[in-house]
C-alpha cells in the first residue's frame, strides 16, 4: 500500500487544491488556527502526563522575562558608561 506523502506531487496537488477551495486570503488564518490548536492540544498532553516543562527545563525563561532582564541590562550598561 502507497504512502500519500511519499510523492511531492502529491503535496503540491493538494496546496493547489486548499488554495482554490479556501482562497489566498484566507489561508494564512487557517494556518494561524490550525498553528494555535496544535499548541494547545500539545499543552494539554504534557499537562495530562503531568510533565511540567519548566521544571523539565530549569534554564528555561519566559520571553517577558527575557526581555526583562534584557533591558536591565542594557540600562545598567548605559549607566556604567555614562559614569
Amino acid at each position: 500500500m502507497a504512502r500519500l506523502f511519499d510523492n511531492p506531487m502529491v503535496l503540491v496537488i493538494l496546496l493547489v487544491v486548499l488554495l482554490l477551495l479556501f482562497g489566498a486570503p484566507k489561508l494564512p488564518g487557517i494556518a494561524r488556527s490550525l498553528g494555535q490548536s496544535m499548541r494547545i492540544f500539545k499543552s494539554e498532553v504534557t499537562e495530562l502526563k503531568g510533565v511540567d516543562p519548566e521544571a523539565a527545563d530549569p534554564n528555561r525563561q519566559d520571553s517577558a522575562t527575557k526581555s526583562e532582564d534584557e533591558r536591565m541590562r542594557k540600562g545598567r550598561a548605559l549607566n556604567s558608561d555614562g559614569a
